[in-house]
This record gives C-alpha cells, sequence and structure tokens, in this order.
C-alpha cells in the first residue's frame, strides 16, 4: 500500500486498532509464558510463539499505521514475514481440508465452519503472497 492509497484519518484510526489487538496479545503471551512456567507442554510453546509474534507484528502495523514508524515505499515488517504467515495459513488449510474429507462433519453446521476456516487460511494466505511481493 502506498501512502496516498489510504487517507491519513482511517490508516490512523486502523492503527490504533491494531495497538489495542496488541496489547491484548501482549496479555495473552504474558499468560501463556506464565502457563509455561506451572506446565510444561508443546501446545504451550506453540500458543506462546504465536501469542509473542503476533503482539510484534500487531504493534510494528499499529507503529506504522498511525505514522510513529516511516514505512514509506517499503513494507511494515520484512518480506519473509509475510511469506512465513502466508505458508503457516496455507498449511493450516490443507491441514483443514485433509480433516475435512478424512473425518466427514456429522452436521451441516459443522461443515460450514470448517469450510469457512479452511477458505479464511486460503484467501489470508493469497494476501500475505501479495504482501511480499509488494515491493520487490
Amino acid at each position: 500500500m502506498t501512502n496516498d492509497e489510504v487517507p491519513k484519518g482511517v490508516a490512523s484510526v486502523i492503527g490504533h486498532v491494531c495497538g489495542v489487538i496488541a496489547v491484548g496479545m501482549a496479555s495473552m503471551s504474558v499468560f501463556a509464558i506464565v502457563g509455561l512456567f506451572h506446565r510444561v507442554t508443546m501446545a504451550g510453546f506453540v500458543i506462546g510463539a504465536i501469542c509473542i509474534g503476533l503482539t510484534i507484528l500487531m504493534f510494528r502495523w499499529a507503529g506504522s499505521l498511525t505514522g510513529y514508524w516511516d514505512t514509506r515505499d517499503r513494507l511494515s515488517v520484512p518480506a519473509g514475514t509475510y511469506r512465513g504467515l502466508g505458508y503457516f495459513f496455507a498449511g493450516l488449510g490443507f491441514v483443514g481440508l485433509v480433516l475435512l474429507i478424512a473425518q466427514t462433519p456429522s452436521s451441516l453446521n459443522g461443515a460450514v465452519i470448517e469450510l469457512t476456516g479452511v477458505f479464511s487460511c486460503g484467501a489470508l494466505s493469497y494476501l500475505c503472497h501479495l504482501a511480499s511481493r509488494r515491493f520487490k
């Protein structure tokens, strides 16, 4: 996204929303870390790593959208971050699709929820692909 595509007021509002989400993710990160002190599990490490990564990403987006960091003519985070997120979402969507095929949902509501998750992962991975190719 270039500087003139989004009005400054709209970018500021979205930046503040990202900041609020970042604060929530930071508190979830603290809870995950405290939980790891009580009981060490692989799921706890994964959840903690995801929370910390999203906290950093959201704070970076908030800073660039509110004008705290100057990100003219470049991405707010390195392109590799978007590539990694794209691979993560593609993998998550693939796992969801495999689970949808291997374990057929027992209700229509369950099938709709799983399909929504698979399509959402596909859309997010495509958006990450577009973002990583933005400023080559």
